[in-house]
C-alpha cells in the first residue's frame, strides 16, 4: 500500500510520570493525527481534544499546508503550549523564551505583526508538508527519553496509611514537573508554574520557593539546595527585592540535613545585608517594631502577596471600620512580620554561635527578646487575648482576627501565661477550627470565599504546625496535620488536582474565588503553598530535626491504622513500619 505523504497517525507516549490529572495539559498518552491536506487534530481515547480550524472557534488560524497564520498570538501560543510544550515535553509552564527555542529547534520561522504572527514551517523540495510529522515520529523512544524521571518517581518516599491513596505520590510527581524537569531541552529558571517573565525575579515567588524547599528536603535534598542557591543568586543580583525572613529557617534546616555548617556561614553575609534592608525600610524606631512605613495599601498587598486581605484594605478608628482606597498611605505594624523577624534574629544568633562569634550572637538574641517584648506591649490585646495589627496613624489596634496572627507561635512571641487563651482561638470552631485553618476567622465581618479573605492556605497551616511544636503543643500540631492531610486527600480524590488555596469548610472548591472577578478559582496543581510531605513529617509524626539526627514521636491517638512510610536522610532512604507502642523513631548521621 502506498504511503500517503500528507497524512500520519501516531500514538505518542508522554512523560510517564504524568499520571496526576485528566487535564489535556497533563495527559499520559495522546493519539496525534495530522492530515496535512486539511488540519491537524489531537485525540485522547478516541475523543478529539482540539483541531486547528480554518474558521476558528477555539483557534483563529489560516492553514496553508506549509505554514499556519495565527491572527491572535495568545491563541497561537495556546496551541504550541498544548501541542508541543505540555503534551510532548511535559512542562506545566510556558515562557515566550521557551516558545522561541521550540521554534528554533523545529526550524520554524516566525514573522510577527501587530495583530499576530505567521509561522512558516520547513518546506521540503517536493512535498510542502507540515514538519510536525517528523517532530512527532522522533518521539518513538519517549519512555527511554524520560527514564530518569521514571526513576525519580519510583524512588520517592512511600506512605502507607489508611485513607491515603494517590495524593502522596502524585504530589512528588508534581514537584518533578513544576519545579524542575532535567529532560527538558529548553532550560528555564522557573521555580513555580505561575511566573511568566523574562526577568528572573518575576519568575520566582520567593515565598512559594521556600515552601517547595521545605517539602523537597525530605526526598531530593540536592534539588532543595539548588532552589536555595537560586534564591541566593537572585538576592545577590537584586538586593532590593523583598525576601521573606523565614528563608533563614530553611537555611538552618538544610544545613542540618546536609551536615554542612558552611551552608549557614556562606549565607550569613547576604542575610545580614537583607536584615539591614528590613531595619532601614520596614522598622519603626519609636515602637521598636516592624511594619509598613508610608506605604500605599495596594503596595502592602503586593509585597505581602496577600492581595485582597482585609487587614490592609480596612482601617479601624476605635469605633468603626472604614474601607480604604488603593492609594491610601498607611503606617501599619503587622503581627506576622514581627514574628518572622523575631525568628530571623534568633536564627542569625544561632549561625553566629556556630561561627563562634558569641558577641554578635548575643546581640541578635537580645534584639529578638526586645522585639518580643515590644510586640506584647503594643500588639497583644489583653481583653480579647489575641495579637492584632496596629495602625500608627490612628493609634489603634486593628481588631481583625486573622490566622496570620498565629505566626506569633512560630516566632516564639507568645508569653507563657497567655498561651492557653491564645490557642483557644485557634481551636474555636466559630473562628478557625475547621477542615483546614482559614485565613480570616469565620465570625469576622470581613470573611469571604475569596483568596486571602477567608480560604485556607495550606502553607500557613504548616507554619502554624511548626509554631505549635515550639511551644510543646505537639498533640495539637499532629491533630491539625492529620486533619489537613485527610482534607487534601479527599479533595484530591474529587478533583485529581492540588489547588493554590482551599475552601476551609468543605472539599468542594467550586465556590471559592481568586480575586473575583479576575479569576473564578484557585490555580490547579500548584505546589507553592502545599508542603504536604513536610506536614506529615512535622505534623502527624511530630518530627524534630537536630544537628546529627531526625527523630519523630508518632501520635498514635491520631494514627488509627497500620503505618508504613519512608524518608531520606543523609542521602539514604529509611523505611519505617512501627508498632503502635513505639514511642520514638530516629535516624542518625553516620560518623
Amino acid at each position: 500500500m502506498r504511503q500517503d505523504p500528507y497524512g500520519i497517525s501516531k500514538t505518542v507516549y508522554l512523560f510517564p510520570a504524568i499520571d496526576v490529572s485528566i487535564d489535556v495539559n497533563t495527559l499520559k498518552t495522546l493519539h496525534v493525527v495530522v492530515d496535512l491536506r486539511t488540519q491537524p487534530a489531537v485525540y485522547f481515547k478516541g475523543l478529539e481534544l482540539f483541531r486547528i480550524l480554518t474558521q476558528g472557534l477555539r483557534y483563529k488560524t489560516q492553514w496553508y499546508g506549509d505554514c499556519i497564520e495565527f491572527n491572535d498570538p495568545i491563541e497561537s501560543t495556546s496551541f504550541f503550549l498544548g501541542m508541543i510544550n505540555n503534551c510532548i515535553v511535559g512542562k506545566g509552564s510556558f515562557d515566550c523564551d521557551i516558545f522561541d527555542k521550540i521554534l528554533q529547534r523545529m526550524k520554524i520561522t516566525k514573522y510577527e505583526f501587530p495583530d499576530g504572527f505567521i509561522l512558516v514551517l520547513p518546506v521540503k523540495k517536493y512535498h510542502p508538508t507540515y514538519d510536525i510529522k517528523e517532530f512527532i515520529t522522533s518521539f518513538s523512544n519517549i519512555q527511554d527519553y524520560f527514564q530518569v524521571s521514571v526513576e525519580w518517581k519510583n524512588n520517592a518516599p512511600k506512605l502507607k496509611l489508611e485513607g491515603f491513596t494517590s495524593l502522596w505520590s502524585d504530589s512528588w510527581v508534581l514537584h518533578r514537573i513544576n519545579t524542575f524537569n532535567p529532560e527538558n531541552d529548553f532550560e528555564t529558571d522557573w521555580i513555580t508554574t505561575c511566573r511568566n517573565s523574562k526577568e528572573l525575579s518575576k519568575k520566582i515567588s520567593v515565598w512559594d520557593t521556600v515552601h517547595i524547599i521545605e517539602d523537597l528536603k525530605f526526598y531530593d535534598l540536592k534539588q532543595a539546595e539548588n532552589q536555595l542557591n537560586i534564591l541566593t543568586n537572585l538576592y545577590q543580583s537584586k538586593p532590593e527585592e523583598v525576601f521573606p525572613p523565614i528563608i533563614s529557617y530553611s537555611i538552618i534546616e538544610l544545613s542540618k540535613l546536609l551536615g554542612d555548617k558552611d551552608v549557614c556561614s556562606d549565607s550569613m553575609e547576604w542575610m545580614e545585608e537583607n536584615l539591614q534592608w528590613w531595619e532601614q525600610y520596614r522598622y519603626f524606631s519609636d515602637t521598636g517594631l516592624f511594619g509598613y512605613k508610608n506605604m500605599r495599601v495596594e503596595d502592602i498587598a503586593s509585597e505581602t502577596e496577600q492581595l485582597n486581605s482585609p487587614r490592609w484594605w480596612n482601617q479601624f478608628n476605635g469605633e468603626r471600620w472604614k474601607k480604604l482606597p488603593p492609594k491610601k498611605t498607611r503606617n501599619l505594624v503587622s503581627v506576622d512580620l514581627n514574628a518572622q523577624m523575631s525568628d530571623y534574629y534568633q536564627n542569625l544568633g544561632v549561625i553566629a554561635l556556630c561561627k563562634e562569634e558569641h558577641a554578635i550572637a548575643r546581640e541578635y538574641f537580645d534584639k529578638a527578646e526586645q522585639l518580643i517584648d515590644n510586640m506584647h506591649n503594643l500588639l497583644w490585646d489583653s481583653k480579647q487575648k489575641f495579637y492584632f495589627d496596629y495602625d500608627l496613624e490612628l493609634g489603634w489596634k486593628q481588631p481583625l482576627f486573622s490566622s496570620s496572627s498565629f505566626w506569633s507561635l512560630f516566632g516564639g512571641c507568645v508569653f507563657k501565661q497567655d498561651l492557653a487563651d491564645y490557642v483557644n482561638h485557634l481551636t474555636n470552631p466559630n473562628k478557625f477550627w475547621a477542615l483546614s485553618i482559614p485565613s480570616i476567622a469565620f465570625d469576622s465581618p470581613f470573611y469571604s470565599d475569596d483568596f486571602w479573605a477567608g480560604p485556607a492556605w495550606i502553607s500557613l497551616n504548616y507554619w502554624i504546625i511548626v509554631g505549635l511544636h515550639r511551644y510543646n503543643l505537639g498533640s495539637l500540631a499532629s491533630q491539625i496535620g492529620l486533619k489537613v492531610l485527610k482534607y487534601l486527600e479527599n479533595s484530591y480524590y474529587n478533583y485529581n488536582k492540588l489547588f493554590e488555596f482551599y475552601n476551609p469548610v468543605t472539599i468542594s472548591q467550586e465556590d471559592i474565588k481568586r480575586l473575583n472577578p479576575i479569576r473564578s478559582g484557585p490555580l490547579p496543581n500548584y505546589l507553592g503553598h502545599n508542603p504536604i510531605h513536610a506536614i506529615f513529617y512535622y505534623g502527624l509524626m511530630k518530627g524534630t530535626l537536630l544537628e546529627d539526627d531526625f527523630h519523630m514521636l508518632p501520635d498514635w491517638t491520631q494514627i488509627k491504622s497500620q503505618l508504613e512510610f519512608e524518608l531520606y536522610y543523609d542521602n539514604k532512604k529509611f523505611q519505617f513500619k512501627p508498632e503502635r507502642q513505639t514511642k520514638i523513631l530516629e535516624v542518625s548521621r553516620e560518623e
